[in-house]
């Protein structure tokens, strides 16, 4: 009984972090960013990036590539 306790509170755990990134990544996406996210092997470390809107990236876009 402990332990299913224990499995059901990590995936709830895991089941609010995915939701978060999702809720993130939409938000991020709906406002035309381009969206980088990057997840390690083993899945533990993960990032949501943004392009910084440099000079180079603004010319970049412009020309539609």
């Amino acid at each position: 009984m402990a332990l299913k306790s224990t499995i059901e509170k990590s995936l709830n755990k895991a089941k609010s972090a995915v939701e978060a990134s999702a809720e993130r990544v939409y938000d991020l996406t709906k406002k035309n960013y381009r969206v980088k996210i990057t997840v390690d092997k083993n899945g533990l470390k993960k990032e949501i990036t943004t392009d910084r809107p440099t000079a180079h990236t603004i010319k970049w876009r412009s020309k539609g590539y």
